[in-house]
This record gives structure tokens, sequence and C-alpha cells, in this order.
């Protein structure tokens, strides 16, 4: 259904977890082609974002994506539909929290998630915001890409 979808709206690319569902993502790239398939994990490297030609899928910095997608909804620069249509989406996104923690290197911000409340659409929408800022060459991204 992805793979139709994609194609009737031309979609140019589709940003995907790398985790549970590969089998899927092997799917849609044989169905759509590689060009079209940016496969992320997170990780918590000093790099936003780095690429693995071998595995063909992106190391994405979660700290560092977050906050990225956390100010542009903050700006605004994504827009929802109305509340009541969009409120379980939301809730996805609410369930995730900033934690300050100190260590040897001083204060560092950690994202934690309210383990009752699912935060699936918020990883998705993390997802397809760095694949957008990719296939735009944003430099916000391309800044820290190895």
């Amino acid at each position: 259904e992805i793979a139709s979808l994609a194609k009737t709206h031309f979609c140019r690319a589709i940003g995907l977890d790398h985790g549970v569902g590969m089998a899927d993502n092997y799917t849609l790239r044989h169905k759509l082609g590689n060009d079209m398939i940016y496969e992320y994990a997170y990780t918590s490297g000093n790099k936003a974002i780095t690429y693995d030609n071998e595995k063909c899928m992106f190391s994405l910095n979660r700290t560092i994506s977050l906050n990225l997608l956390f100010t542009a909804l903050k700006k605004q620069d994504i827009h929802f539909p109305k509340f009541e249509q969009a409120k379980i989406y939301f809730d996805d996104i609410l369930s995730i929290s900033e934690d300050v923690r100190e260590g040897p290197g001083g204060k560092k911000k950690f994202y934690v998630r309210n383990p009752s409340i699912p935060d699936d659409f918020c990883h998705a929408l993390n997802f397809a915001m760095v694949t957008l800022r990719l296939i735009t060459d944003d430099t916000i991204l391309r800044s820290s890409m190895v």
C-alpha cells in the first residue's frame, strides 16, 4: 500500500525506521528503488547524521535530530490539520520530553519517552523531516554530516 500511495502522490523520497520493519523496508526498496528509500537508525554519535554504504542506511543522532524537529514545531514550520483531527498525533509528539543530565563533560540534553504513551508518529515525523532536509540540501543537517 505504501508503494502505491508513493507512486500515486509522486513522492520523491520515503524515510523509514531501520529497526523492526526491515523486511517491509526491503520490499519498498525493491518496489520503489534505492534512490527513493532513506532508512534511519538512531545513534548517540557526535555527528548529526552519517551514511553507511554497506547497509544503505543513515545513522541519525536522536537528540540532535529531535532538537531540530522540535525547533521546527515551535517555529510552526510544520502545518497540521485541525486539532480535533490531529490530536492523536500531538499526543505522540508530547510523549517525548526533554531531560538534562549532569555528566563528566557537563550538562547534556536527552529526550525521554513516557512509556505509557506511544511516540511512533513523532519518530515518523522526524524521519520525514530529516529526509526532506537531505533531498533539499538543507544546510542545517548537511553541515554536520560525515
